[in-house]
């Protein structure tokens, strides 16, 4: 009886962990989801772990930030850190076909004609300038096993920014059981230009991988970044989120080794 008591036990305490309800949040650049009441778990490969009990007048929950890149496999991988514009810094290279391709330079100078700012148009040249780019060895996780790790059953909320990777992590997690109720995603419109980054992210790739696998995702196109024709998709399968609208965001205090709190290259401290 006490060998079937434990193992009741160890049931229980292995369901009571998967049922675990978190929100996520992978490429910050300084500024976290703002959106429930649940943990938040987000990641800085130039830091250290550190868990922060709700944080006073920024967050109602409990934060995480754990010292790991998101990639494809645990281990080590070469991190791409643009010193000019820190939110191009990506896991993925620049796609070097981008900066000469014709149609891409097309879509992004007719933007530049309709609406799009010099700023914005300025940050693009940024993003392709290689010489502005540092690569930095960072250690990797995959997403899905640390969610097992942590015990997480449930995604709340998952925000994705990683620049070229929202796709393939979005599948990782998705195609590992763990039910994702909300998600937000970045991702390029192939049919308007190529790929900034070498990866594959497209915006019509992603809902029709929805719509075929998980349909009763309903999904949103919000437009983000019109000169490379970049979206962000709002996904829920939730009836309580009818406006499918993008998520809140609350700026946290740098921690970075690499940036200050304006998002510029410092280097190592």
């Amino acid at each position: 009886m006490r060998a079937i008591y434990r193992l009741v036990m160890l049931l229980f305490a292995f369901v009571s962990a998967r049922r675990r309800v978190v929100d996520v949040d992978i490429g910050t650049q300084g500024s976290v989801i703002n959106t429930s009441t649940h943990d938040l778990l987000t990641f800085d490969p130039f830091d250290s772990r550190l868990n922060v009990l709700n944080p006073a007048g920024v967050l109602s929950k409990n934060l995480t930030i754990l010292p790991y890149a998101v990639d494809a496999a645990d281990g080590e991988a070469p991190f791409h850190f643009n010193r000019q514009i820190p939110g191009c810094s990506s896991m993925n290279r620049i796609n070097p076909i981008y900066r000469h391709n014709r149609s891409a330079l097309e879509h992004q100078a007719d933007c530049g004609r309709k609406r799009a700012s010099p700023w914005r148009m300025g940050l693009i040249r940024g993003c392709r300038k290689p010489s502005a780019v540092v690569v930095k060895t960072v250690t990797t996780v995959r997403l899905s096993r640390l969610l097992a790790l942590e015990g997480v059953g449930k995604i709340a909320h998952l925000k994705l920014d990683t620049q070229g990777s929202d796709f393939s992590i979005l599948r990782d997690v998705l195609e590992s059981g763990v039910r994702v109720e909300n998600a937000q995603l970045e991702c390029q419109d192939y049919s308007r230009t190529i790929a900034l980054y070498d990866a594959q992210n497209d915006c019509r790739d992603v809902q029709a991988y929805l719509a075929r696998h998980y349909p009763a995702y309903r999904v949103r196109w919000h437009e983000a970044n019109c000169p490379i024709a970049e979206f962000n998709l709002v996904m829920s399968s939730s009836l309580r989120s009818a406006a499918l609208d993008e998520f809140p965001t609350t700026a946290l205090p740098a921690r970075s080794k690499l940036t200050d709190s304006n998002g510029r290259w410092v280097g190592e401290r």
